[in-house]
């Protein structure tokens, strides 16, 4: 038996292609896409209105109606109220309206440890904490004042006058460490004899000074002490025994004397130079050239201006002339023995 079969041709015009529905689907996209797009230029510019209007009640007036801004305040006016009515019930902060200067005014403020041991109330004029075990403090515009038991015994009163502390009096100051100093076991200015300070030397200027008195030193010396180009020190060390140059190759020691009357003088100058000490005295009678008679004693011998060789000291300070005195090989031959004669 034959089925049959029946066959609807089917027109291609009532139904879209794969390509159609892409076309129709790009297009409801783009229409979407166009509104949204209008909606949000909308909104902007509604937005930059109001923030150029600033949303005052006027502007707001083209958005919701006066009656329901009306409405709005009375209805924030009666919460406030309902909240004032509340606060005697501690479920709010007190406060007044605002000051002249924009503040608002709370009368008084306690808090208050979990165990009631430790409170602190601020209030228009002082600040006070309290604590059971360690006294109280207060603070207030002039003063700071420190209670060390419920009693009111003062620990200290700190005021623009001073600090007073417990069991304090006027001879004892306070140290950066916590302590205390007894002045009467220092001396006062007054107690100390006046001393001429015109005479100290100061051990930090670099200006040249000058002792008019005597420099006592005790139990001790003087050390001067430079630097050579190569940082090497080169001391002079003066103590009660001693008089010592040390760093230096040259070292000198001069000693001058003279009549500014008569022109005379004399100078002694001890000198050690490497390997060649000397010792030159030097006098000068009435003379405005410098000094014309020098003794130089060296470690070779003694030398003056004379320059004589046949010149000697003395040891009773004078000088002998050898040429008065004959040498040995000057002298005639003396017979010694009995056959010579």
């Amino acid at each position: 038996m034959e089925e049959n079969i029946e066959v609807k041709d089917v027109q291609k015009t009532e139904y879209l292609d794969k390509n159609g529905l892409d076309m129709l689907w790009a297009k409801v996209k783009e229409n979407t896409h166009n509104q949204v797009e209008a909606e949000s230029n909308r909104a902007t510019i509604q937005e930059t209105r109001i923030i150029e209007t600033k949303a005052d009640k006027s502007e707001l007036g083209n958005y919701a109606p006066n009656t329901a801004l009306e409405a709005l305040e009375k209805k924030i006016s009666a919460n406030t109220a309902a909240i004032s009515n509340k606060q005697n019930a501690g479920n709010y902060l007190h406060y007044e309206t605002l000051n002249n200067e924009g503040y608002y005014e709370i009368p008084s403020v306690c808090i208050s440890g979990s165990d009631g041991s430790t409170k602190t109330n601020i209030s228009s004029d002082e600040i006070r904490v309290s604590n059971r075990d360690l006294g109280y403090t207060f603070i207030t515009g002039d003063r700071i004042r420190y209670y060390y038991d419920v009693e009111g015994s003062l620990g200290f009163d700190l005021n623009s006058d001073g600090i007073k502390l417990q069991g304090g009096d006027n001879n004892h100051v306070l140290t950066s460490g916590g302590s205390t100093i007894d002045i009467t076991q220092y001396a006062k200015k007054t107690d100390i004899p006046e001393v001429d300070t015109s005479d100290f030397v100061s051990k930090t200027t670099t200006d040249a000074q000058i002792i008019n008195s005597t420099l006592g030193i005790v139990g001790g010396g003087i050390q001067i002490v430079d630097y050579t180009e190569n940082s090497d020190p080169v001391t002079l060390e003066l103590h009660s025994s001693a008089l010592e140059f040390n760093g230096c190759d040259r070292s000198t020691i001069t000693l001058n004397a003279s009549d500014v009357n008569s022109n005379n003088g004399s100078r002694i100058i001890i000198e050690a130079y490497n390997e060649n000490p000397q010792i030159t005295l030097s006098g000068n009678v009435g003379s405005d050239y410098g000094f014309s008679n020098n003794l130089t004693i060296t470690n070779e011998g003694i030398s003056n201006t004379d320059n004589n060789a046949n010149h000697v000291y003395a040891t009773d300070g004078s000088i002998a002339d050898l040429t008065q005195y004959a040498k040995k090989s000057e002298l005639p031959t003396v017979p010694t023995k009995t056959s010579q004669l």
